[in-house]
């Protein structure tokens, strides 16, 4: 945890979490402010809607778990770097072990995960033995 905090990432996902719904209420306000719906059947508004929402939601939520695994591995090269390989390759065992982190993901699932399956993170952890 201490390499998101080197990093920000707390802060940076803050700010992605709060631009989202300002993009629904702009969206919301446009709808309004030119009446867009007066006119509009209840399909039409019905569609209106679900591009708003897509709009506002999709791409963070799209985005949020890619950045999360980007930031995790971040974090996890500080972590080897501050108490070394072994000790994290140990305790990413361990926390499979509890079943607090899955050893393994089906590849098409894995873009909807926050962290990387293990076997890449041991993989990158590893590699810093090898420079």
């Amino acid at each position: 945890e201490l390499g998101h905090v080197h990093y920000g990432h707390f802060s940076k996902l803050l700010i992605i979490s709060i631009i989202s719904p300002l993009i629904l209420v702009n969206l919301g306000l446009v709808y309004l402010a030119f009446d867009l719906g007066s006119s509009w059947v209840d399909t039409q508004k019905l569609f209106f809607l679900l591009i708003e929402g897509f709009l506002a939601f999709g791409p963070p939520l799209l985005l949020i778990p890619w950045l999360t695994r980007r930031w995790e591995s971040k974090a996890d090269l500080y972590a080897a770097s501050l108490v070394g390989v072994d000790s994290i390759t140990s305790a990413l065992r361990k926390l499979v072990e509890c079943n607090i982190v899955y050893a393994n993901i089906p590849k098409r699932l894995e873009f909807l995960i926050s962290h990387p399956i293990l076997k890449t993170r041991l993989d990158l952890i590893s590699g810093m033995d090898d420079s």
